[in-house]
Order: structure tokens, then C-alpha cells, then sequence
């Protein structure tokens, strides 16, 4: 994640909920450690609820992808807004409507 002139970096992140339908509102966070799931960087963590943008000409999400038999991919862009709050480096920031996306990647080989 980048702030400012700075760059964070985070542990593994969860979407809730998965799936269907991906024009939906959705959690992203960043996954609790547990036994089979150490951090790397501890002091990093976000909390943020996703809310996509829904065009009239539903633009909002950009579908990419090949099948190939043997070899498979899908990829699935959802534009919206972000809010919530991330612990950077000990400093917790609030981020109201800041605009990015989520991916969908389904790969097979």
C-alpha cells in the first residue's frame, strides 16, 4: 500500500464475502494470524469495507480472460471505493472513499 512517499507492505488479505456477485459490496482485511498463518509484518493491517462504483452502462467491472483446454485464466476487475482504517508502521490512518479496485484471478495449468 502506498502512502504518501511511503510504501507499506501487508500480510495476506481476505475478501468477505467470495464469490458471486462480484458487483457487490465486500470486506477486505487483512487475515488474522493464526498456527499455520505467521506475519510478516505485524505492524501493518487494514480493516476496509468495499463499495463498487455501479455505472448505467455497468462499466464497474472489466472481465479478461483465455481457456485453452489445459490452460486457463479469468480475471475480473471491480472499480470502486474503499473506507476504513489501516495500522501503517504503529499509525492508524482513516481512508474515506478512496478509489481503486478489486480482483477476481482464476488460473489452471
Amino acid at each position: 500500500m502506498s502512502l504518501g512517499q511511503s510504501l507499506h507492505r501487508l500480510d495476506v488479505t481476505r475478501l468477505e464475502p467470495q464469490g458471486l456477485p462480484y458487483v457487490s459490496e465486500k470486506r477486505v482485511f487483512t487475515a488474522p494470524e493464526d498456527a499455520w498463518q505467521k506475519r510478516a509484518f505485524p505492524g501493518n493491517a487494514c480493516d476496509l469495507a468495499f463499495e463498487p462504483v455501479v455505472a448505467k452502462s455497468d462499466q464497474s467491472m472489466v472481465n479478461d480472460g483465455l481457456n485453452a483446454v489445459f490452460v486457463a485464466f479469468s480475471q475480473r476487475l471491480v472499480y470502486g471505493h474503499f473506507s476504513g482504517t489501516c495500522t501503517l508502521g504503529g499509525e492508524t490512518v482513516r481512508l474515506e472513499k478512496v478509489y481503486g479496485h478489486v480482483e477476481y484471478v482464476y488460473s489452471r495449468w
